[in-house]
């Protein structure tokens, strides 16, 4: 998981703190999202709300979507690392839908609410090997 938004992911040429990344994702997501529902496509709210099995009716709290498995070729550069990593990262994004219903003056409206998450998994070419506590010793003695 990439949890510190202070941490720099690279595509290509276009470079972004992993808070930013989240940022623009969850804003990209919502705008989509808002528009199916205001543009009248309330299927997409009363598909993924709930699910149905015979009479039994499931109530579904949270969706979660996923960039293909295969995910993103990329770079990170963590705070306080050595230098840049090459991989992929996988978006998941996680949503509630809500539908509220507010008794104005003259009539009964509903509007839907979507809270929207949004992770960031980060999986090297080459996976960084942690440092041993005797690299100090060695480089000290090589020194000598």
């Amino acid at each position: 998981m990439l949890d510190n938004d202070t941490d720099v992911v690279l595509f290509e040429k276009d470079t972004y703190t992993v808070g930013r990344l989240k940022e623009l994702i969850h804003n990209n997501f919502g705008e989509k999202l808002h528009t199916q529902l205001s543009n009248g496509h309330q299927k997409v709210a009363s598909i993924i709300q709930s699910v149905s099995v015979s009479e039994a009716v499931f109530k579904v709290e949270d969706i979660t979507w996923k960039s293909s498995s295969e995910g993103i070729r990329c770079q990170i550069l963590r705070v306080g690392s050595r230098g840049w990593e090459i991989g992929r990262i996988r978006i998941i994004t996680s949503t509630g839908i809500t539908t509220d219903n507010h008794i104005g003056a003259h009539k009964i409206s509903s509007y839907t609410t979507v809270k929207i998450q949004v992770t960031i998994e980060f999986c090297p070419d080459e996976p960084l090997e942690p440092e041993s506590p005797l690299d100090d010793i060695r480089k000290m003695m090589q020194a000598t």
